[in-house]
């Protein structure tokens, strides 16, 4: 995993943790994409008052990690994949950017759901917006890890 003394763009351990997880839920969905989930990822880790990296390995939180935690730290930090996203992410992940979801904490894939004979999560309470694949939802979200008592 890079670390802050071997990459150029300063990148700290937390910050790495929150790149791979941009790589794992949406590296085909493009710049405003990868934005939009650093933003769930910011937008968690203030309410929350943790890390990146607590936020991203919640149980039950973010899908990759519970499933492809070797293939997500198996990026390599100094790939065209690894710094494109990086690049991007960065300025939302340190508050230089603005938050593209308008404060989003939870997100799905609704085209995935179906696919794969699911509901939409019960905590879709109509009221996301669509960016690529995805849709962002900004839910009570605090200290337990909850929008509005679910997980």
């Amino acid at each position: 995993m890079a670390t802050k003394d071997d990459d150029p763009l300063g990148i700290t351990p937390d910050e790495d943790m929150a790149i791979r997880t941009v790589i794992g839920e949406a590296a085909k969905e493009g710049p405003k994409g990868w934005r939009a989930v650093a933003g769930v990822i910011a937008n968690r880790a203030k309410a929350d008052n943790k890390n990146f990296k607590d936020v991203v390995l919640a149980k039950n939180q973010f899908e990759p990690w519970d499933k492809r935690r070797g293939e997500l730290r198996g990026i390599d930090h100094n790939s065209s994949e690894y710094l494109r996203v990086a690049s991007q992410v960065l300025p939302v992940l340190r508050g230089q950017d603005p938050d593209v979801t308008g404060g989003a904490t939870h997100f799905y894939a609704p085209k995935a759901q179906r696919a794969l004979g699911r509901a939409a999560p019960r905590w879709d309470n109509g009221s996301g917006t669509d960016i690529g694949n995805h849709r962002f939802l900004k839910l009570n979200y605090g200290p337990k890890g909850n929008a509005d008592g679910v997980q």
